[in-house]
């Protein structure tokens, strides 16, 4: 991107400047990209750009051929479906913009860009060429004119989302016998066509993302004058939808050894499925009768119905 384009620097078609203050103020029109909403705005076509609206304060002159487009851009964290905020949280994909006319691309950079920019391009592009949208490989188109969005293999995306699920309980109990334990455990299902580690979903599915959220400090083994009690050192979790496992794991940070948070990406069942989950927890003695081992292992698991 160029800072600026003085007489030692011509201007050429391609040439992208960014904006200062505020220039471009023309109403923003919405592409939808599965972290967020990308706010664009764009400012007619114009044959200079005066110093004041550049971030290096110096005009843009007239050049043959040659117009400046205005193009703002800004994600917000909306449009999402319901409960899919923490999916994404982290998430460092970020969407690409690209002006294209015939035999034209002008890339304006993968960042956001709310003051925007200033991008030299022939004078025909504006009423000939497009905006691409990108993300992750799948590009959404936007026209110059109209602002009206060819969204492609993101069509998904615009579909209205699906109502707010409620968190299932997936608690479970331990195999062995004498083993006493107080698990929480939730689930909650959440349709997306695009996960991080995933990508996009096959056409015309959607992934079935799950935030498993589990919890276990302590177990009581034995009874009476032979009972022990045990306080979690570790776990290891696996789960399954409908038998298969999932297609993509995105740990979140727990807050003890016997949390699990994390996100699991499975691929779109098309009827109710059993979501079952197995747990192993390594523990250690901390009070009770000694004749019990100072380590120990123990597992629980569920099943939960689930339906897409």
């Amino acid at each position: 991107m160029l800072g600026a384009c003085a007489e030692d620097h011509p201007v050429e078609a391609g040439d992208v400047v960014a904006a200062g203050g505020q220039p471009i103020r023309t109403p923003a029109f919405d592409v939808r990209l599965p972290t967020g909403t990308l706010e664009v705005r764009l400012r007619a076509a114009t044959p200079t750009v005066s110093a004041s609206d550049t971030a290096e304060g110096e005009e843009l002159p007239a050049v043959d051929g040659v117009r400046y487009l205005g193009v703002g851009w800004e994600l917000r964290p909306t449009g999402t479906p319901p409960g899919s905020a923490g999916l994404f949280a982290g998430v460092g994909e970020r969407p690409t913009l690209t002006l294209v006319g015939e035999g034209e691309r002008i890339d304006l950079a993968v960042r956001d860009a709310a003051a925007g920019v200033f991008a030299a391009v022939p004078e025909d592009l504006p009423e000939t060429g497009h905006l691409e949208v990108g993300f992750d490989g799948v590009v959404q188109q936007v026209s110059l004119d109209g602002y009206e969005v060819e969204p492609g293999a993101a069509a998904a995306l615009y579909d209205d989302p699906p109502a707010g699920r409620q968190e299932q309980d997936c608690s479970g109990s331990a195999a062995e016998v004498g083993v006493t334990v107080d698990q929480t455990c939730g689930a909650l299902l959440v349709e997306v066509p695009w996960a991080p580690e995933a990508g996009w979903a096959p056409t015309g599915t959607t992934w079935a993302a799950i935030r498993l959220e589990a919890r276990l400090d302590t177990a009581e083994v034995g009874r009476g004058t032979g009972a022990a009690s045990y306080t979690v050192t570790g776990a290891e979790v696996t789960a399954t939808l409908g038998g298969e496992p999932p297609v993509a794991t995105l740990e979140r940070p727990a807050t003890g050894a016997g949390d699990t948070n994390a996100w699991l990406v499975f691929a779109e069942p098309d009827a109710p499925v059993d979501f079952a989950v197995t747990a192993e927890y390594a523990a250690d003695r901390t009070s009770g009768s000694e004749d019990r081992p100072a380590t120990t292992r123990f597992t629980t698991a569920s099943t939960t119905r689930v339906t897409p």
